[in-house]
């Protein structure tokens, strides 16, 4: 067995990486009403330059700070920050609010004593990421985080502090730093004040020589999950599912049979068996490819199983995509806690005194829980009686041909199955109704788990209703610091018979559930490639099992720790430096995948509904080596243009702008706004470039030419890839904003595959790309380049030209002199398969299988394939050759008889 660390060492060390790396203040503008008690140092500045590590206090409101720091002591700290930065922040669609933030802030301790003196806490120095964010790199693979280390450098040794205007300019260009030269006279508040009034939104931004002691509220998400992991740490203890990972081993539980297996295709089946088999499981869900109905079928049967489970990610709106299934197709609303969101409260006391007032149906009033055993039973001899009849017609196929041996055996046996034709007519009837069947199936599955919760909850509602009753009364208190109080004293246990499903943002854990190991039966982190390991140990400790769900070749989390730092804390707590440990560049997806001791516990989401294949096709192909099975490929999409392709003549200026590139990209968002004027139902648009000054120049442009309106109308947003990870849009503008001349470090920005993939990815129905690269090479190490030239020379979907085949040619024939027969499609690629034909009838599609004659035709799908294709909207029907060939008039009629039922 593999030896692990200690549980204290574990979480301490990710605790301190995760304190180290959160240190970051969201200060806007000093000048605020927020910021009362800030006090700008004037003359010399002697902390920086002198690496102070005590200084004399000097501020005017010294009592009331001190006061401040005594009632508020968890909330606020005290701290000093230099190098202030000024401008105009340019995100969003309104005139941008003023910046005023300093670039570095050294947390201040106010001693004891008489004198006021300051204990300056150089280790904990901040770098304030979120102003840097603001500005644009000159160089992005060379990031912000770059920039930081050499910061961490510069500042660390004596008389440095003079490199960071150079090191400003060489990583920023929208950034004046002239005023620099003056440092270190430090200018007064009142000449900051008038420098900022006579910023516009087109300046570039400003940094000046000035340093102030500031009260500040510290980052209440980044103290919960540091309590989190502090109070893990004191426990030392891991619970079972982390554990195994770090022995290398697992526990398996026998196999699940779930009646889900209905609703799910092969792939997604298999990750709901894996989730309740192994302690930890990984799903991999390329983009499209219904994740989320997964994981919401996952909770379904979960809670039908009587367990509790918690749905957990880094981003609001991944866990708000699930809840929509949950509500939309399970109906379980009333049982499902989301604990952020706008007005999450007050909807969920509502839900809280329903209980408490009674107000609820009973167990048999307005459902009844169903035999489901009965209808599966129906459903297995349906798909066994249909498995059955296709043997016999692949089995008289082999008899007849001419090689087949002779012998009184096959000759009774050909005599037999020469006659099974007759019974056609019964098996299409059982087809048909096997199709009604699943229908029902699905109908009372989505009602199962809502059955089973329901009587879990009526059985037990007068032994919980106390704390139902308690949590309440945490809900209603007004006081934060009074709610959570409560909420850490109520029983769990009861409250999660009632409320089963909880879904959390993770960085507000702390503050609304207990750090109590093994609390929910089983976790489920979403977009697990951004979240890193700190942050999800505290939900992972609360579980017995853990799934984690997402995609390595998309955006992953974004560290600002230092390489030197991290190894120091690796030391520090005498942890190996291996990829275990690597808090900097690994996810918990990354963690997972490395650990799992069987590829069993591993499933891969292949079947993608989303795209057109126009918009999936290029990175199926260099992402997931041609794994993903396009679904969304019918005639129409194949007849469709899924993607615009506009050179433009642009040039990117100094400051990263393709301001005509751009222009184009604005007039076809006015002509698309002309497009859909009178339309109610209006596409959602999104607006994306892989470089931030495009994005900047392109929020500005946008906020000038379009209004409220139209913005609200299509759901529009702007943004790089990191802001579209897990969101999608009807049609996509891309803007690559490259040009022949531009730097080589640009286009290894655009090389790496997740942001890439990401980029390419968010369109659902149309993608309308912008460049400027006159030259595009064939073959090209950048992907940007390889991207270009697949959609410049890409072609339709070609369809094998069907082999001659009289079974085909006749059915082809007999279809075209149908009226309600609009569209026949021969030999149809979709999803790695080649479908017999596709017609359209009647507004619907309908794949027909023939079945029997010799040649490419001869072979029908299974059942399963069967229900993949209805749920992308095509519906099949299997056609025997014995019947069409020896009964043709009543295999014709029959055949129109079953294209009529299929239609309605």
């Amino acid at each position: 067995m593999k030896s692990i660390p200690k549980a204290k060492a574990l979480y301490s060390y990710f605790r301190d990486c995760y304190e180290a790396d959160n240190r970051n203040l969201n200060i806007r503008s000093v000048f605020q009403s927020r910021y009362k008690l800030k006090h700008f140092v004037g003359g010399t500045e002697e902390v920086l330059e002198k690496k102070q590590r005590f200084s004399a206090f000097d501020h005017p409101k010294i009592d009331e700070v001190k006061e401040q720091l005594l009632l508020y002591s968890l909330e606020m700290g005290l701290y000093y920050g230099a190098f202030f930065l000024l401008g105009m922040d340019r995100s969003g669609f309104q005139r941008s609010s003023k910046i005023a933030s300093p670039l570095f802030l050294i947390p201040a301790h106010l001693m004891e004593g008489e004198e006021a003196v300051l204990d300056l806490g150089w280790d904990q120095l901040i770098i304030n990421a979120e102003a840097l964010r603001l500005l644009d790199l000159k160089n992005e693979s060379k990031g912000h985080d770059e920039f930081l280390a050499k910061a961490e450098m510069i500042l660390s040794q004596d008389g440095g502090v003079y490199s960071i205007k150079a090191l400003l300019e060489e990583f920023y260009q929208n950034l004046d730093t002239e005023a620099l030269v003056e440092w270190p006279v430090l200018w007064k508040s009142s000449k900051i004040q008038s420098t900022l009034k006579e910023i516009q939104l087109k300046d570039p931004f400003k940094v000046v020589p000035a340093a102030a002691y500031l009260l500040l509220e510290k980052n209440q998400n980044s103290l919960g999950v540091l309590q989190d992991l502090e109070f893990m740490a004191q426990s030392n203890a891991y619970p079972e599912v982390l554990k195994n990972l770090l022995e290398a081993q697992t526990l398996k539980k026998p196999k699940l049979e779930s009646w889900f297996r209905y609703q799910l295709n092969r792939e997604q089946y298999k990750a709901l068996q894996n989730t309740f088999q192994y302690p930890g499981s990984v799903i991999i869900g390329p983009p499209g490819t219904g994740k989320s109905y997964t994981i919401a079928a996952i909770t379904a049967e979960a809670i039908a199983q009587g367990k509790s489970i918690m749905i957990a990610s880094k981003t609001k709106s991944a866990v708000e995509v699930v809840r929509g299934i949950l509500e939309s197709k399970y109906d379980l609303k009333d049982y499902l806690i989301q604990s952020s969101g706008h007005g999450y409260r007050r909807s969920l006391l509502t839900r809280v005194r329903r209980f408490l007032q009674g107000i609820e149906r009973r167990p048999g009033l307005s459902t009844n829980l169903t035999n489901l055993t009965e209808i599966d039973n129906q459903m297995k001899a349906s798909e066994k009686a249909y498995q059955k009849e296709l043997e016999r017609e692949l089995r008289r196929l082999e008899l007849e041909k001419p090689k087949s041996k002779k012998s009184l055996k096959n000759s009774i046996e050909k005599l037999w199955l020469s006659n099974a034709f007759r019974t056609y007519d019964l098996y299409l009837q059982h087809y048909l109704e096997s199709l009604e069947i699943r229908k029902d199936i699905d109908k009372r599955i989505k009602k199962y788990s809502d059955q089973k919760i329901h009587l879990n909850r009526f059985q037990h509602r007068n032994s919980h209703r106390n704390a139902i009753a308690a949590y309440e009364q945490a809900l209603e208190s007004e006081s934060f610091t009074e709610s959570k109080k409560r909420m850490q004293e109520l029983n769990y246990s009861k409250l999660l018979n009632i409320f089963p499903i909880w879904l959390v943002h993770l960085p507000e854990l702390n503050n609304v559930l207990p750090q109590q190991l093994e609390l929910f039966d089983l976790l489920i982190i979403d977009e697990a490639s951004q979240v890193d390991l700190a942050l999800a140990l505290p939900a992972i400790y609360r579980a017995k099992h853990s799934c984690i769900v997402g995609d390595p070749n998309q955006l992953r989390h974004y560290s600002f720790l230092s390489q030197n730092k991290q190894a120091q804390l690796q030391k520090k707590y005498g942890l190996s430096p291996d990829t275990n440990f690597d808090y900097r560049n690994r996810s918990i997806l990354d963690f997972f995948l490395s650990q799992l001791a069987e590829q069993d516990q591993l499933s891969f989401l292949r079947e993608h509904f989303r795209s057109s294949p126009d918009i999936i096709e290029f990175s199926n192909k260099e992402f997931y080596a041609g794994q993903l099975e396009v679904l969304k490929s019918g005639p129409q999409h194949q007849q469709e243009d899924a993607i615009e392709l506009h050179p433009c003549d642009g040039e990117r200026n100094k400051d990263g702008v393709n301001e005509i590139e751009g222009e184009a990209l604005i007039s076809k968002l006015k002509a698309l706004k002309s497009e859909y004027k009178y339309q109610a139902l209006k596409p959602s648009i999104g607006v994306l470039s892989p470089f931030s000054a495009q994005v900047s120049w392109l929020k500005t442009r946008v906020a000038e030419e379009f209004n409220r309106d139209f913005i609200q109308g299509h759901d529009l947003w702007i943004g790089g890839p990191y802001h579209f990870q897990g969101s999608e849009r009807e049609i996509m503008l891309i803007s690559f904003a490259l040009d022949d001349k531009a730097h080589s470090a640009a286009f290894t920005h655009l090389n790496k595959a997740e942001v890439f993939n990401v980029s390419v990815t968010r369109a659902i129905s149309k993608q309308i790309v912008f460049h400027s690269l006159s030259t595009v090479p064939s073959s090209s190490e950048h992907l940007l380049h390889r991207y270009l030239h697949f959609l410049k020379n890409r072609h339709k979907v070609a369809r094998p030209a069907p082999e001659h085949d009289q079974f085909l040619a006749e059915i082809i024939e007999f279809l075209k002199g149908l009226e309600t027969c609009e569209s026949i499609h021969p030999a149809h690629p979709i999803a790695g398969m080649i479908l017999d034909l596709i017609i359209k009838y009647k507004d619907k599609h309908i794949f027909i299988d023939l079945i029997g004659y010799p040649g490419d035709y001869a072979l029908g799908f299974h059942m399963e394939r069967y229900q993949t294709l209805s749920r992308i909207g095509i519906q099949s029907l299997p056609v025997f050759y014995s019947h069409w060939s020896r009964m043709p008039d009543e295999a014709r009629k029959s055949l129109v008889k079953a294209l009529y039922e299929l239609s309605k």
